[in-house]
């Protein structure tokens, strides 16, 4: 049976397509359209990409809805992101995993889990003390390394060389 929320989603997509497509580009050859993460540019030749990435966006909405905690959804995106990098404690941490799964163009299947995700941020010594040292996360998330979790909690890969901080 589906999910409310994947109803929804499914209806938004066709939405977000709708507003894509209807999108008329500038003179510079540039159009804006809305996406589940904002406001969006793009050029006709990148039409298909965005509407895969809108359709990924969803399905990861959908996913961790059933799969993310309870105390975690709906999942955060774009700027909603970017405000919970504002918070202390789990709202942080949430906002920097959707963040981190949005820099991986919402790909939930290769992207750690938000619990592995967790438990690899609170094994870094750069992740901010407020997140770190916070008992509740501590008991849900124990510290365990995440290969390719890199210091600013943005996860690239198992097998992407990791960039350092100077």
């Amino acid at each position: 049976m589906r999910s409310l929320l994947q109803e929804r989603c499914e209806i938004e997509f066709v939405r977000y397509v709708s507003r894509i497509l209807a999108s008329k580009p500038d003179c510079c050859g540039q159009a804006c359209a809305d996406t589940p993460w904002g406001p969006w540019g793009f050029t006709q030749a990148g039409i298909p990409h965005l509407i895969r990435d809108v359709r990924a966006a969803l399905d990861a909405k959908v996913w961790f809805s059933e799969h993310g905690p309870d105390w975690a959804n709906p999942l955060p995106m774009g700027a909603e992101c970017a405000a919970l990098f504002r918070a202390r404690g789990p709202l942080y941490l949430l906002g920097a995993y959707a963040f981190s799964l949005q820099m991986l163009n919402f790909d939930f299947r290769t992207h750690p889990t938000f619990h592995a995700f967790g438990c690899g941020a609170m094994a870094l010594p750069n992740t901010p003390k407020h997140v770190r040292c916070d008992p509740e996360l501590l008991s849900e998330f124990p510290p365990n390394p995440l290969p390719g979790l890199c210091d600013r909690l943005v996860w690239f890969g198992e097998n992407l060389p990791r960039l350092t901080s100077a």
